[in-house]
């Protein structure tokens, strides 16, 4: 195929809503991810996921790029924004993700273009202590 990335399709997982369901979606999710990581395919994970859900994909070691960013925005409506963030890099923690990962430098270049946005529009956002 010549593929180098793949995107797992995670919204049947996000909608289930009985425990076997659950259950059915997040281990085809990790079976997903161990074929990936044995041919060498790059694997991301988009749709519905959201802070509760999202701690078992992350499980899935393997994953380049967790697309979180409508969670990230729809929290911060409640918290602001740098403390959505911040919630959401605690998943990220929680299930052992090392500073290194391009999951968790995708965040913190997003913590870097809210600090940056900040310094423009401090009215519009709570500043990080």
């Amino acid at each position: 195929m010549g593929a180098d990335l793949m995107e797992l399709q995670t919204g049947t997982y996000c909608n289930a809503t009985e425990k076997d369901e659950i259950d059915r979606e997040i281990q085809r999710i990790y079976d997903a991810a161990f074929r990936a990581m044995k041919t060498g395919i790059k694997l991301s994970a988009r749709h519905g996921l959201n802070y509760k859900n999202v701690i078992p994909v992350l499980f899935a070691r393997c994953l380049e790029e967790v697309h979180i960013g409508r969670s990230i925005f729809s929290r911060a409506v409640d918290v602001g924004l740098p403390q959505a963030v911040d919630e959401m890099l605690e998943a990220f923690v929680l299930t052992g993700w090392s500073e290194g990962s391009a999951a968790l430098k995708g965040i913190s270049w997003f913590e870097n273009w809210l600090w940056q946005f900040q310094q423009s529009m401090p009215v519009l956002l709570p500043q990080r202590n």
